[in-house]
This record gives structure tokens, C-alpha cells and sequence, in this order.
């Protein structure tokens, strides 16, 4: 069963009714008094990548007011695609999740974590419009994407292990793996993070692409670069999902994705090595 917790709604109540504060006081004081927890999960991931997150909030919530129908707009868009996504998968969706849509400090669009010992979605407004994926066809990629890291959680029984596994095969393989199971939800869609022109290059420079990520794993290297927004690759931002895919595609020679999904570590490891010899 799915719940949706909207989060935003509450805060522009409570934002519209305090808003002579500094606005990231009034971020502040409603996470801090109604949802502690919450308040707590997004403030320590930053600090452990040593980032100020009352610097980073008061950038990223400077013009929320300006942002107001923009952020209702993705809202209800997240809420219309996880009517169609569930229904389209219901078969694999046999656990309980939340999904919480809220105001966070614009870090993360998505994120599917465990929260309060449930399987959870968070979705960041704040983020999502920055990235200019606010359309419902964005939507439908991140939400599936997002949904199929939970598929994937469930199908491995260890939910822990995709936050604290600090292996940059395996989060090349789970990411990747998000990629493809997220296309049965999306299809086309799924490459939402992509312009038409980058998804090419990916395309075209796929052989750069494992030989680089490759090395970077040889030589105990981050690979930071191939993943996130505020990374790049000679220019290109987030190409980690689009080789994370491929991985995945050629897993698929081998084994069917039920099977790709609870591959162990050292599996995983091996599969990745004849991945990279292939040309």
C-alpha cells in the first residue's frame, strides 16, 4: 500500500502565516517543531559531505515565495503519476511505502531511503524545479526511477545496504539498475535527466565512458563526477546513470532482472570486469 504524506501544502500554510520571518527560519522552525525527524535526516546527510546546510538553505529557499504555483504545479504532478505508475505495477509493488512530498534545501529531487522503518520517497520541490523537471513526463521518469530503487530494496531484503555501501561498482549496479526496471514504468521517460543532445553523447562516447569509470575504480578514485547535478564529465552532467543502464543491459545476457537484482558484491564485481573488456 502506498501513502502519500504532502508535506507542502502544510509548510505554505505555515510560511504564508509567519512570512515577516527570514524565510530559511521558517523552514527551520517548521521542521524542526512538526517533523524532527525529517529535520534530522536531511541536515545530517549534508553534514557528513561537509556542507553548511543554513548557508545552502537560505540560497535555496531565497525566492520561494516567486516559486509558489511553479512548486503546486509539480506537486500535483507527482501525485497524477504515482496514480498511473501503481497501477501499472502493481505486481511488483507488493510492500507498504510512503511517499513524502515537501520543501527540503534543495539537495536532492529524489530520494528513496529508509524513513521511520518505512520504505519511503522523498521528494524535494525546491530541487525538482531547479533541475527543471517539475513536467509531468520528468515526473514519470524520476518518480519511476525513484520507485524501482524501492523494488529494488525489497527484492534484496537489505534496505540498509544501498546507503551505507560505499563501493562504487555497486552504486554504479543500483542506480543502473533503477535506470532499467524504471523503464518498464516510463519507458522513454526514464532519461528525463538527459537533453536529447546529451543522451547521444552518451551513446556515442559509451566506450570513454567504462574506460574512465573503470579506471577511477582501479585506482580507488571518486566517481562523484558521473553522478549528481553538480558534477561533470567533460561537461555532461549525471552519464553514470546512463552507463549504470548499460551495465545493467549486459547483466540481462546473462540473467533475468529478478536474478540480476540479488547479486551479491563480489557477483557484482566479476560481471563488472567482463562489462569492461567488453567493446
Amino acid at each position: 500500500m502506498i501513502k502519500i504524506v504532502n508535506l507542502f501544502d502544510e509548510f505554505l500554510n505555515f510560511y504564508l502565516k509567519n512570512k515577516v520571518q527570514y524565510k530559511f527560519n521558517i523552514w527551520e522552525k517548521f521542521y524542526k517543531e512538526r517533523y524532527e525527524n525529517l529535520y534530522l535526516k536531511l541536515v545530517e546527510d549534508l553534514n557528513k559531505d561537509n556542507i553548511d546546510y543554513k548557508e545552502i538553505g537560505k540560497i535555496n529557499l531565497f525566492d520561494f515565495e516567486r516559486k509558489i504555483n511553479k512548486l503546486k504545479e509539480i506537486k500535483d504532478n507527482i501525485l497524477k503519476v504515482y496514480d498511473e505508475i501503481y497501477k501499472i505495477g502493481k505486481d511488483y509493488i507488493n510492500f507498504d511505502f510512503k511517499i513524502i512530498i515537501y520543501i527540503g534545501l534543495g539537495i536532492s529531487a529524489g530520494w528513496a531511503t529508509l524513513f521511520e522503518k518505512n520504505l519511503t520517497i522523498l521528494f524535494d520541490l525546491i530541487k525538482i524545479d531547479e533541475l527543471n523537471w517539475g513536467s509531468y513526463k520528468k515526473i514519470r521518469g524520476l518518480s519511476s526511477h525513484e520507485l524501482s530503487h524501492l523494488i529494488h530494496m525489497n527484492l534484496r531484503g537489505d534496505y540498509e545496504e544501498f546507503e551505507k555501501e560505499n563501493d562504487s561498482i555497486f552504486l554504479l549496479y543500483v542506480e543502473g539498475f533503477a535506470q532499467k526496471f524504471g523503464e518498464y514504468f516510463a519507458k522513454e521517460d526514464i532519461w528525463y535527466m538527459f537533453k536529447d543532445e546529451d543522451l547521444k553523447w552518451c551513446k556515442e562516447n559509451q566506450i570513454f565512458l567504462k574506460e574512465e569509470y573503470f579506471k577511477r575504480v582501479k585506482n580507488c578514485e571518486s566517481v562523484n563526477d558521473f553522478f549528481g547535478d553538480w558534477y561533470d564529465i567533460k561537461g555532461k552532467k549525471m552519464v553514470g546513470y546512463y552507463l549504470g543502464y548499460k551495465f545493467i543491459e549486459f547483466l540481462e545476457n546473462h540473467l533475468n532482472l529478478i536474478n540480476i537484482s540479488k547479486l551479491n558484491l563480489k557477483e557484482i564485481k566479476d560481471y563488472f570486469l567482463l562489462f569492461h573488456l567488453l567493446h
